[in-house]
């Protein structure tokens, strides 16, 4: 299985198990549309990170830090890239 297939999958189920947990609760509740209260409740309150693999990383970022120049065309994906970028890049300077 590729690194990329990893970081997807691992993404993928660290979702349903935050939506899977959401719903019991909403359903334990007796709310109304608890399948719908739930999915607001993970994609508000999902766990922030990148399911990037470190080499795709270091790739990216070093493209973008050293060179100004982000390999990564598709708009989310690259604004993304940007992100991390910047986040590094604030590392850096503490």
């Amino acid at each position: 299985m590729s690194t990329k297939t990893e970081m997807r999958q691992g993404r993928d189920n660290e979702m349903l198990d935050m939506l899977n947990e959401a719903l019991v609760l909403f359903m334990d509740k007796n709310t109304t549309d608890p399948r719908t209260k739930a999915m607001e409740f993970t994609l508000a309150n999902g766990h922030p990170r990148y399911w990037v693999s470190f080499d795709r990383a270091y790739e990216v970022v070093t493209s973008i830090l050293l060179r100004g120049h982000n390999p990564v065309t598709t708009t989310q994906q690259a604004q993304m890239w940007e992100e991390i970028a910047r986040k590094t890049r604030q590392a850096m300077d503490c």
